[in-house]
Parts: C-alpha cells; structure tokens; sequence
C-alpha cells in the first residue's frame, strides 16, 4: 500500500481529490488546519474505502508546525511514494502597499514555503528508492502578472519554477515531479474575492462576477488530470493546465520532446 501525503484536504478540490483517492488503495496522510473536518472526514469515511486514513491537524502558515507534522508522519511511514500539495489561498488582496505585512507573509508560507519544505522533507526517501510522484497545484498566478493579489501572484510563480527546477534535478532518481494549474473554480477562494469588493480586486472582478455565474471550471477536468500524472510514468518538471492542454495522445507526447513546452513559458 502506497504512503500519500494530500494537503488542504478537508475544502474545495482538496475534498475532490480526497474522495478519488479513497476509491484506490492507500495510507491516506490528510494535512488540513480545520480540525473537526478533518475528524469528520475520516469517521465519515473509514468504512466506504479499502485506503487507510491518517489525520494530521497543522497550520501549514506555521512552519515550525510544518516540521513538527513532517517529523511525526516520517516516523510513522519512514518513507512517501506520493505527495499532492494541493493547500493554498488568496493572500491579501488589493494594492501591495496597503498589503497587512503579517497576511502576505501568510500566503507566502502556505503556498510556497510549506509545499518545499514538504517535499525536501519527502525527496531523501523517493530517491533512496528510485520512485515518487510529487504533484503540485498551481494557479492562474504563476503564468501572469495578477494585479492586487500580489502575494498569491509571487509564491505561485515561485512554486511552479521551483518544481521545475528540481525536476531536473533529479530527473535519474525516477521521481516524477510536475505542477498543475487547475482553472479557475468556485470554491471558498472566489467568496473571499468577492467579498474584498471591486475596489481591492481590481480589473479581475468582472470576470469573478462572470465566473460565479458560469459555475467556473468545475472539479472534473484537474481530477482527470491528477488521475493521468498518478499513472503516467514519463511526464516531469512540467507545467499542465487541467483546462487548456491537451494532455493524452500522441500529439502531447510529441510537445514534451521540446523541454519548454508546458512550463512557466507556456510555450504550448
């Protein structure tokens, strides 16, 4: 049974991602901040799967928390075959300079800090044994410039040059390590947009009205994506937009010959 780290596993796609999971056959290690979710995911749960379900309550803006969390589950599992770093949230949201120093740096943590001390804490193992997957959500920040979300604009971009880079690094080891932008859904993120009001959003908030009313991208499109990076063996360092890349068949496979194709360009 493999090990498999999934965080903000208790809201929006986290909570999708967790209930394809359970139809498969794992140690489910759930990192969530919401406590009583997390408990209620796993009583509700234990007995509609086959996959084991370990909770592990952290506040991933905490990084001593982090560390603490990381220590506990290592000493459990000793070693990660899979780790979907999927936590993340807005950050402040308006003009930089009016930015609460303290919520900035909140987002930072979480969306970019948390997620590489988790996988420099999984990656002495997956190399050790010459296999692991890492699959790291992104977003709309990382490929373009996000006026009044600045925060979330910064650590996404930095998040996503980072899973390059070490992608490469350790492309001999077997270990698959790739990003994923999942589009743009209406989750408890978009509340919080709309609720900062036009002013703090900016030229954006048309198009979160717009998206409101559309539904968004939906969950269906980034599940079939996570499902296709958990079986592929051969995509990696790669930049994949659950929403606009076509990423099965020939055609793909052909675009993955040019290593600047599906990265931070987007060069598609």
């Amino acid at each position: 049974m493999k090990n498999l780290i999934l965080t903000g596993s208790t809201s929006g796609l986290g909570s999708e991602i967790f209930q394809q999971l359970i139809t498969a056959e794992y140690n489910l290690i759930l990192i969530s901040k919401n406590k009583k979710k997390l408990i209620k995911q796993q009583k509700d749960n234990k007995d509609k799967t086959n996959s084991k379900i370990h909770i592990y309550h952290c506040d991933l803006s905490n990084l001593s928390s982090v560390k603490s969390i990381v220590t506990k589950i290592l000493k459990q599992f000793k070693y990660i075959d899979i780790l979907i770093n999927n936590a993340g949230l807005w950050g402040p949201i308006g003009k930089f300079d009016s930015n609460k120093w303290n919520k900035w740096i909140e987002a930072i943590n979480i969306n970019l800090l948390s997620s590489v001390f988790l996988i420099k804490s999984v990656l002495p193992g997956m190399k050790k044994r010459k296999k692991g997957k890492i699959i790291q959500l992104s977003g709309g920040g990382a490929t373009k410039a996000m006026p009044n979300f600045s925060s979330y604009s910064v650590s996404k971009t930095g998040i996503v040059r980072f899973i390059e880079t070490i992608a490469k690094e350790n492309e001999k080891y077997n270990i698959k390590i790739n990003s994923l932008a999942q589009g743009a859904m209406n989750t408890k993120m978009l509340k919080t947009a709309l609720k900062a009001g036009k002013k703090n959003v900016g030229e954006n908030y048309k198009n979160l009205i717009k998206q409101k009313k559309n539904g968004g991208a939906g969950f269906e499109k980034a599940l079939r994506l996570i499902k296709f990076l958990l079986e592929d063996n051969k995509i990696n360092g790669r930049l994949i937009s659950a929403i606009w890349d076509k990423y099965e068949g020939k055609y793909f496979q052909k675009k993955l010959n040019d290593k600047s194709n599906f990265t931070l360009e987007r060069k598609v």
